[in-house]
């Protein structure tokens, strides 16, 4: 390959990594955290409920 060709292949690749970097960072599922849950939120209630 000649110079050319490997300077248009990595202006090609630098942004497509970038990409994919930047949309496995957006879309990868995120722990929540036990007492931020349904339940976690659910039992709080109740306990504020039979303290109060």
């Amino acid at each position: 390959m000649t110079d050319g060709w490997v300077i248009l292949l990595m202006l090609l690749a630098v942004p497509g990594v970038c990409v994919l970097v930047y949309a496995v960072i957006v879309c990868w599922p995120q722990r929540i955290p036990k007492d931020q849950s349904v339940s976690g939120i659910r039992q709080r209630i109740e306990e504020e409920d039979v303290d109060g």
